[in-house]
This record gives structure tokens, C-alpha cells and sequence, in this order.
């Protein structure tokens, strides 16, 4: 059972990063541009999972698809798609591709 589970917990890593690999990866300075036009006053300076601020380190940034504002460190977004295959902000369901 053990087998079993390692190599589905692998296969879904893997397809979690195939997930991550096709976002969009903007700058923190444009993420800053797309917020202050942005209609909706959503601030985007920090990730909303970690809630560390987006200007303060060097972590990769990722764009969900869902919505332009909705952007998380890559670190963070991959160990929450691990767990659950939805957008941390709005719930949209992201869907994992089987690879070959």
C-alpha cells in the first residue's frame, strides 16, 4: 500500500509543477503596476498564503489563471495545489493534464 501511495503522491507532484510551469510569472513591480489599475483595490504586495510581502525576498511569483490578481510565491502554491487542486483565493478548480 505504501508502494502505491509514494508513486501517486509522485505522479501528482510532478503534475502539480507541470500546473506551476505553464503560469504566468510576473515581477513584483508588476504586480504593483496591474493593482493600482486595477478596479477591484485589491492590494498585491504579498502572497495571500504565506502572507509574506512580494518585495521582500526572492521567491518565485506566480499568476493563477483564474484572475490576474490572484498571485502567490510558487513555493507556496505548489504545497497548497499538493493538497488541494483549487485557487487559495476564489476556489476556480485548477486541472492537473496526465503526462505521458
Amino acid at each position: 500500500m505504501t508502494l502505491i501511495h509514494n508513486v501517486a503522491s509522485a505522479r501528482r507532484k510532478r503534475r502539480v509543477q507541470e500546473l506551476l510551469d505553464c503560469m504566468t510569472n510576473p515581477t513584483a513591480s508588476q504586480l504593483s503596476s496591474l493593482s493600482a489599475d486595477s478596479l477591484t483595490g485589491v492590494s498585491l504586495s504579498e502572497c495571500s498564503i504565506c502572507l509574506d510581502n512580494f518585495f521582500d525576498n526572492k521567491h518565485i511569483i506566480v499568476q493563477a489563471p483564474c484572475h490576474p490578481t490572484h498571485a502567490f510565491h510558487w513555493i507556496c502554491l505548489q504545497d497548497w495545489l499538493e493538497g488541494r487542486l483549487d485557487c487559495p483565493m476564489c476556489r476556480a478548480q485548477f486541472i492537473l493534464h496526465h503526462s505521458s
